[in-house]
């Protein structure tokens, strides 16, 4: 069991974890190999992990689709609301928060350790794996659904039929990326026959950059210096694709980072202020109130 404080980190093991304590499950369902993990019933097993409502850390790259039901979840700092059809792509180290879940919501889909994604996507060039693509969310049809969950019933039957025959399954892995590439690249192609992909280019770049600096970098100035942009034009850029300003999007991600880590075991709300970059330890505690309406020391006692 996790420790209390202990951050939460969905790794490849707690993955088996998760799955191997509930009794009801079977191997059809679920299997972890080398370097990667698949399910068919990913929102089951980990309701109770995900259901308090904490945000937690994706230490691998995933892809899956909701198969049931709904939810509404924050990934990678944007609120998304997930419907029957939806795939979502979630790279190594993405934080997601569930804010709300169906009692009928479900996910099939494969995660993939870090070691292994290189192996299989290292030489494609593609942007669909390009390290600032940290989510990417689309509505798949009933054709695309049926692809994808049948790539993932392959690959758990094989998987626990044909333990050993560890090329085989990396092909079949290595599949499942690349249609997620596929749909990817159709996606973008669209996207810019409809004239709007620069703005939302520098958007994607712009979240990206926040994600990296997971909130210790506070100020537009930083962004626009980095994109090489004047920050009046970002901020207008920004805001007209997201609806949402840059200063909430910098905010968000020093909020959720901030949370992870308070609920980490041994830090200090010192040290996490000093990690966040924060001037004072008074300076932190003031941002996170006004953000939060509870004090780092109350969040983290919760």
């Amino acid at each position: 069991m996790m420790k209390p404080n202990e951050p939460e980190r969905l790794t490849l093991g707690r993955f088996k974890k998760i799955f191997e304590d509930e009794k009801g499950l079977t191997t059809r369902n679920f299997y972890v190999g080398e370097g990667y993990g698949v399910t068919r019933q990913a929102i089951d097993s980990a309701r109770k992990f995900i259901a308090n409502g904490d945000p937690f850390v994706l230490e691998d790259m995933r892809v899956g689709v909701i198969t049931e039901g709904e939810a509404h979840v924050m990934i990678g700092l944007k609120p998304y609301h997930v419907t029957r059809g939806t795939m979502v792509f979630a790279n190594r180290n993405t934080i997601v928060q569930f804010q709300k879940l169906s009692p009928d919501c479900n996910l099939t889909g494969v995660m993939v350790h870090d070691t292994l994604f290189r192996q299989l996507v290292h030489d494609t060039g593609a942007r669909a794996f390009d390290p600032h693509v940290q989510v990417w969310v689309k509505a798949l049809d009933e054709t695309e659904m049926a692809v994808f969950i049948g790539l993932i019933r392959l690959l758990t039957s094989c998987s626990t039929s044909l333990a050993q025959a560890h090329d085989l399954l990396k092909d079949q892995v290595a599949s499942i990326l690349h249609f997620y590439q596929y749909l990817y690249e159709a996606d973008a192609h669209e996207a810019s026959q409809s004239g709007h992909t620069r703005e939302q280019e520098i958007f994607d770049r712009f979240i990206s950059l926040v994600n990296e600096t997971k909130g210790t970098q506070r100020q537009l100035a930083y962004y626009a210096d980095k994109l090489c942009l004047t920050q009046r034009y970002v901020g207008t850029v920004v805001k007209h694709v997201s609806g949402v300003s840059a200063k909430e999007w910098i905010d968000r991600s020093a909020i959720t980072n901030i949370k992870v880590m308070l609920h980490q075991r041994g830090l200090s709300v010192t040290e996490v202020a000093d990690r966040m970059m924060f001037p004072t330890a008074s300076f932190f505690c003031k941002y996170f109130k006004r953000l939060t309406g509870m004090t780092p020391m109350g969040y983290k006692g919760s």
